[in-house]
Formats: C-alpha cells, sequence, structure tokens
C-alpha cells in the first residue's frame, strides 16, 4: 500500500482511470446534410488537458461530419486530429461542450449509430463516447406552390344615357 501511494504522487497521471464520456443531449431524428448540436459531458480527464474531439456514425462508421470552427469546414471521420474540434478539461478534469455534426447526405433513413470519439492532444489513444441512435427522416420536399396569375378586372363599358328631346314633340 505504501508503495502505491508513492507511486500515486509521484506519478498521477499514470494511475488515472479512463475519461468517462457522456452524450446528454442529442436530437432523436435529423434529416441527412442538416445541423445538429451534441452536449457532451467529460469527466477524469487530466485537469487541464486539452482533447481533440469527432463525429463518427452510421452503419459503416462514415457518415457524420463534424463542424471546425478552427478551419471553417466540416471535416469526415478521417480528417486530421489537428484540425478537429479542441476541448479543454477544466482544473478538476471535467468538461461540458457542444459539438456540431451532421449526417452526409447519402446517410440511409432510419436509426444510425451516432458516437463521439476523442483523443488528448499529443497522444495516440482514442476515447469513444457510448453510441446513442438517431433516426434519419428524409428530406421534407417541397410542394410546388401555384400562385395564380392576376386577371384583369373587367372595366366597366359606359354607355350613354339616352337624353329625352328638349323640345315640345308637335301633335298633329
Amino acid at each position: 500500500l505504501l508503495l502505491f501511494s508513492i507511486f500515486f504522487f509521484l506519478f498521477p497521471s499514470s494511475v488515472l482511470a479512463s475519461p468517462m464520456a457522456t452524450i446528454s443531449a442529442y436530437p432523436s431524428s435529423v434529416v441527412a446534410d442538416k445541423e445538429f448540436n451534441v452536449e457532451l459531458e467529460l469527466s477524469s480527464l487530466e485537469a487541464s488537458a486539452s482533447y481533440y474531439v469527432k463525429s463518427i456514425g452510421g452503419a459503416d462508421g462514415f457518415k457524420v461530419y463534424t463542424w471546425s470552427e478552427k478551419i471553417a469546414d466540416w471535416l469526415a471521420w478521417n480528417a486530421s486530429w489537428s484540425n478537429m474540434p479542441e476541448i479543454n478539461a477544466s482544473f478538476e478534469g471535467a468538461v461540458k461542450a457542444t459539438i456540431i455534426s451532421k449526417f452526409s447526405n447519402n446517410s440511409p433513413l432510419g436509426l444510425n449509430p451516432y458516437k463521439i470519439r476523442m483523443r488528448k492532444v499529443g497522444a495516440t489513444t482514442n476515447y469513444d463516447f457510448p453510441e446513442v441512435l438517431i433516426e434519419i427522416l428524409p428530406s421534407p420536399t417541397e410542394a410546388p406552390t401555384s400562385t395564380p396569375e392576376p386577371t384583369d378586372s373587367p372595366t366597366p363599358t359606359l354607355t350613354p344615357t339616352p337624353k329625352p328631346p328638349t323640345s315640345n314633340p308637335t301633335q298633329k
């Protein structure tokens, strides 16, 4: 026990548990190619450390994109970690964050798996959040709306009213 205590105090990051990651809020359904927010809660992180996060999903894991404010673009699951959104753990090793994701426009309709993958900056170990299911809905089709053509209003035709004769009629 004494040896463990000495090791823990000399090398505390070596004895930390795996990060605890939860997707705390997400939409139950989305339309493909439309962005949505996912709320994350992480704990048991290394205090004040930075982590990259990315979205992964679809039956093959390749159908979700992650929005990166760093480069102002959507990134696929296999994009460079250094371009992915970065979150910073608090002094207590916890953080709440929002990730913006979207399923690709060729995602299959119905329930699709979705998860977040995380990696500490400078490390090579990935941590996956527990998977959730999000339903992909068909894109709403806009029914063409017919705008009636304006019709000319009929203009009343003026017809002269006959005037009565002004002179006295002659009698026979």
